[in-house]
Order: C-alpha cells, then structure tokens, then sequence
C-alpha cells in the first residue's frame, strides 16, 4: 500500500517571521477542521492532493499547526501536533493553519489523523473523476464544509465528493 502512497510530501505553512513556540493560550474550538483541494496531476497517474488545516481562534491570526506525514500498515498517517504561537504576533484574531501534500494514486486509501494521543480515521477513494472522502470514526477533526472549495458535495451522512478538474 505504500507504494502507491509514495512519496509523500509535507509543508507547513511558515512565514519567515514566525519562529514557533508551544501555544500557551487555549483556542475557543478546538477541533481540527480541515479541506482538501486537487494540487495537480501527474502522468504517473497519481494525483497530488493539498489538505489544508484549521484550528480554533486564536489573539494572533500567524499561529501554525506542525504536520507529519507517515504510514502505519498500509495506512496514510498525518500527526497534526499542537499549535504553535508566533514569536511575532499579527494582532488580530484567526485560526491556527497549517498544510501538507499527498501524493496518492487511484484506488482507496485509509487516512488517519493523529493529535494528542487521539485517532480520526477517514477512507479517502481516487477514482479517475472524483475523490471521496467517507468518515469511519473522529473525535477532534471535521471536514470544513462551510469553506471547502465549490466542487466538494456532500453525498450521503458523513461522505464527502469531490469532482476532480478534469
């Protein structure tokens, strides 16, 4: 199954300024919410896939969420860690942010979110005009329908379509 998963890129949305440092302030929403958007396709016939996280509201809007990507038996592991306070703050109210980049191949794929001991498991399926997202069991993340990009549809309780930009 890895293979098919490989390789798999991760970035962190940084700005030069930030230098981060554990958040000592709490967010008002905890939870993880989180997007998914075509980055773009390959001739190898995998599909790059940008997932964008957000996480509660914080006093500055430059907080960051540090991601890791790994595989643990064949699944796509994502540790979504705490957020990080900037050592500059940009004083206005916002989300804690952070990204990372998959590059996965069509067939079906178990995706498990990681933060704080806590497991959320997703079973994400590339076909070659669609991607869908199926929730099997969460605690701390939701996908972000309010701000996902317009091809998302919700197509059943707790599945989510995405139609590819073919």
């Amino acid at each position: 199954m890895l293979s098919l998963l490989t390789p798999l890129i991760a970035t962190v949305i940084l700005s030069p300024l930030v230098l981060a440092q554990r958040a000592d302030s709490r967010a008002i929403d905890p939870l993880f919410y989180f997007w998914i958007q075509e980055a773009h396709a390959s001739d190898s016939g995998q599909i790059s896939l940008a997932l964008h996280f957000s996480s509660g509201e914080y006093e500055c809007t430059n907080y960051t969420i540090p991601i890791t990507l790994g595989d643990d038996s064949g699944a796509v592991v994502i540790h979504l860690g705490q957020p990080m306070a900037p050592t500059v703050c940009l004083t206005a109210f916002g989300p804690a942010q952070g990204e990372c980049t998959l590059r996965v191949s069509k067939g079906r794929h178990r995706v498990l979110l990681e933060s704080d001991r806590k497991v959320d498991e997703y079973l994400l399926t590339v076909k070659d005009s669609s991607i869908t997202l199926k929730k099997k069991e969460t605690s701390f993340s939701r996908p972000a329908e309010e701000i996902s990009p317009p091809r998302w549809e919700r197509v059943a309780k707790d599945v989510w379509r995405y139609r590819l930009a073919r």
